[in-house]
């Protein structure tokens, strides 16, 4: 690794360790370095100067969270819903159609796998151990 490699290695790593909220040892660990060498590395590599890069960081942060946030809101408020109708008249929007579409093939493609595949092949205890379908050969 280059010298200028490592200085923004070093650099990057103080800028984390002051920027995430989270302690410095979970830090160091995740960086792969010593407790002591990422405290160092905040003591010697603490310009006055960071404080800008944070601010940008939140910023970013902020915007990317607001534009996420409606589609969240539409998700949560889909999955609320107890009986998925797919039609809700010409006021509803494409994109949530689409989702309850989406959202109904899922429900309806794992329904279909326990009951077709899982309940019938996985071994039942009240049947002594041994799938439906060898239960009912056994029996017929």
């Amino acid at each position: 690794m280059a010298s200028k490699d490592k200085e923004d290695f070093k650099q990057e790593a103080v800028r984390t360790a002051l920027t995430r909220g989270l302690p410095r040892r979970r830090v160091a660990s995740d960086l792969g370095v010593g407790f002591s060498t990422l405290s160092k590395w905040v003591s010697q590599y603490r310009p006055a100067d960071m404080s800008v890069i944070p601010q940008a960081d939140l910023a970013k942060e902020n915007d990317r969270l607001r534009h996420e946030n409606p589609i969240l809101k539409e998700e949560r408020e889909i999955l609320k819903e107890p009986v998925l109708s797919l039609s809700k008249g010409p006021r509803s929007s494409s994109r949530a159609n689409a989702r309850e579409v989406w959202l109904y093939q899922t429900v309806a493609a794992i329904f279909a796998y326990i009951n077709g595949f899982y309940n019938t092949r996985r071994r039942h205890s009240y049947l002594g151990g041994i799938s439906p379908l060898a239960f009912e050969a056994k029996e017929a």
